[in-house]
């Protein structure tokens, strides 16, 4: 009969977790896009962004819609995945949303914590009743939220364009006051009818931004609102000279252009490795690629790069295992739902059953910590010599590349010296084979005179 309970209990939980973290982890585009199941969580927005109306002006903003730019683990809600939101903490030290504690135990399983299953007591206080119930569910304490409040978030309106980054405590005093890209309705009249559509506060001013005008490149009738998506999507005659071959492009395929055109200059691929090497793309492609050794060893500095960004992320964890361990050993106190018990006074506490670990808490307890101490101490050590050879490493491929291309300069000199040597012997060869010509053309001619001198002697001696 028991294990049948809880095989059903296990199923109920399951099936309550499931649909708080379907209610409340679904992404900003549909959560921004679903109908509002409460006023509390109804955002006055539209999938492309925020908006304000008439009807709406002081709707709370879904701050589970926003993009976050990064989201601590141990800041995050056990349900719902992001970061907490007016969080709540239970007797047996575990944070939540409100939101999601509260749905949690209104749902068949009961008034449990959704992670070990402890009963919890609840009940809502009123301010006529005059009695005070004690409750297992409280607020956390008032620095979580503002570590929470101070996280970065992005705009709403970003796919409008929006580029503020800022804490999320300063996200409606943005939407609301100084964000370009906040829609509110047109109140200008158009033939003395109010125009009433949204529009975007940067396009507000004296007159109304949806009458007709004309396009300045081609003619073709647009308005305030629609001239900066015409001229860049739409318009034929709106030209952009491309750097690398001078030809005209439409702006709407000139980015496309850009990015295939083999005359433009690039930075080299090896560039976040070192490389200052810049040119054309036809020349990256032909010549540089295979001759540049950053790109020969990109692979070796991804590998390291995977390899240091891990040792960091170990050494953090580490980091973070010490400084608990020393607040428990240095200061002898347990700090988890807000407030600083003594070690001796969780042991005199019997009535709360979470703490019941701590009654044979001996001596040997704490030197088995010294001990982990000293085991974390030597793997932070460890891990700060390998993060010291790695710089070397990388140190080190730096100097061989610059090496490798420095030898390479001189064989190339060398290879220049010894093609201008091997021209001037040549140039010798030819001058003594056209002197050794010469030469020999001279001495058949001196022969030849010497014969004819001897006949004409033995001629005149005839004579006589």
């Amino acid at each position: 009969m028991d294990s049948n309970t809880d095989m059903v209990d296990d199923s109920l939980v399951a099936q309550s977790l499931e649909d708080v973290h379907l209610t409340a982890s679904d992404s900003p585009q549909e959560r921004r896009g679903s109908s509002p199941r409460s006023v509390e969580s109804t955002p006055p927005s539209t999938p492309n962004g925020y908006d304000i109306t008439k009807e709406l002006e002081d709707v709370p903003i879904d701050l589970r819609a926003l993009v976050y730019i990064s989201m601590p683990e141990h800041l995050n809600c056990p349900v719902c995945q992001l970061p907490f939101i007016n969080p709540y903490t239970t007797i047996c030290g575990h944070t939540f949303c409100k939101t999601c504690i509260m749905e949690t135990i209104k749902s068949p399983l009961g008034s449990k914590c959704p992670l070990d299953r402890i009963e919890l007591n609840y009940n809502d206080e009123r301010p006529d009743s005059g009695e005070t119930t004690f409750n297992d569910i409280f607020p956390a304490p008032i620095i979580l939220s503002n570590i929470t409040d101070d996280l970065q978030v992005r705009c709403l309106n970003e796919p409008r364009g929006c580029t503020w980054v800022g804490p999320r405590w300063q996200i409606k005093q943005h939407l609301v006051n100084n964000c370009e890209h906040t829609r509110f309705e047109c109140d200008h009249e158009i033939d003395n009818k109010v125009c009433g559509k949204l529009t975007e506060r940067r396009f507000l001013g004296f007159e109304c931004p949806h009458q007709p005008l004309a396009c300045d490149k081609c003619g073709e009738e647009v308005t305030l609102v629609t001239k900066d998506h015409h001229l860049m999507n739409e318009c034929t005659k709106n030209l952009r000279k491309c750097l690398g071959c001078n030809l005209e492009f439409p702006e709407k395929v000139y980015e496309s252009h850009e990015k295939y055109c083999e005359k433009i200059y690039i930075k080299c691929p090896g560039s976040q490795y070192g490389c200052e090497w810049r040119g054309s793309r036809e020349v990256l492609h032909e010549i540089h690629t295979s001759e540049c050794v950053f790109l020969k060893l990109s692979n070796y500095f991804e590998k390291q790069e995977t390899k240091y960004t891990d040792l960091a992320d170990e050494n953090r964890m580490l980091r973070s295992q010490l400084s608990t361990i020393l607040d428990s050993i240095t200061q002898g106190k347990l700090t988890n739902l807000g407030y600083s018990l003594q070690l001796e006074e969780i042991m005199d506490n019997q009535s709360v059953e979470p703490f019941k670990l701590f009654d044979n808490l001996q001596e040997k307890d704490f030197i088995q910590l010294l001990m982990e101490f000293e085991v974390l101490k030597t793997d932070v050590n460890r891990l700060r010599s390998l993060v010291s050879e790695r710089d070397l490493d990388k140190q080190l491929v730096t100097v061989l590349a610059n090496d490798n291309v420095q030898i390479k300069d001189e064989l190339d000199n060398h290879t220049v010296a010894l093609t201008s040597i091997k021209q001037q012997i040549q140039f010798m060869l030819m001058d003594r084979r056209r002197l050794r010509s010469k030469f020999n053309s001279t001495e058949s001619v001196i022969p030849s005179e010497q014969d004819s001198s001897s006949s004409t002697s033995n001629r005149f001696t005839n004579k006589l």
